[in-house]
């Protein structure tokens, strides 16, 4: 751990000129930790992504292999085995949590297939809220990601009955509706938030409350 500290330190220094250079041997280091069995290895490569974005050096292939390592570590586990396919799986919710919390961050529509992949498989509603965050930040409006919100806001499966997820769910349809009014056009959008917004179906008040303001605009 203290050579790679040490490369990295060495990295930073420097020249403008010799950014590319050094940011791609961070990527490399970053690629390495990320694929380490151990996950306080994981969560310090995406704590070295974070920097690496703050930094505004990077280059276009540089930030396409960072978000591609995040985005495998915000699915590792749950929809394929490991980051490096060779590994037994690594089943990390702090890793996975954080590695969405970047996706969040750095809001890149290149994440959105990414987002798709997470709303669709993983099994916590925490991290879901995350997840579903970012998709009303980078995403469109397309009939699978509206049959995925209203799968969460009926509550369709066991993972989705969380106050809180249906709560960002209903936020990410507002922050989608800024970019695209057609959102509440939608057979199924307004059919989830009616679910909501219906006493019979036993949301809470605030719930309710959230879902007929966006109902009445």
């Amino acid at each position: 751990m203290k050579k790679i500290l040490l490369l990295l330190v060495l990295a930073g220094a420097g020249s403008p000129a010799l950014w590319s250079t050094q940011n791609s041997a961070k990527v490399a280091i970053i690629s390495q930790m990320a694929g380490s069995e151990d996950p306080e290895q994981k969560l310090s490569a995406l704590s070295l992504v974070r920097e690496q974005f703050s930094t505004g050096r990077l280059s276009r292939p540089e930030e396409e292999d960072l978000i591609g390592i995040v985005g495998s570590l915000a699915r590792e586990g749950i929809v394929f085995l490991s980051y490096d396919s060779r590994k037994v799986g690594n089943n990390h919710t702090q890793v996975r949590l954080e590695a969405n919390r970047i996706l969040r961050t750095i809001g890149n529509p290149g994440s959105y297939e990414t987002v798709l992949d997470i709303l669709e498989n993983e099994p916590l509603s925490y991290i879901l809220s995350v997840a579903v965050e970012t998709s009303g930040e980078i995403g469109e409006v397309t009939e699978e990601l509206e049959q995925l919100y209203y799968n969460i806001l009926t509550g369709r499966e066991l993972r989705f009955k969380d106050e809180l997820l249906v709560s960002k769910t209903m936020g990410a349809i507002e922050a989608l509706k800024e970019k695209d009014e057609a959102i509440l056009l939608s057979d199924r959008i307004r059919g989830g938030l009616i679910y909501v917004f219906n006493p019979m179906n036993g949301c809470s008040r605030r719930l309710r409350d959230q879902a007929g303001d966006i109902l009445k605009n």
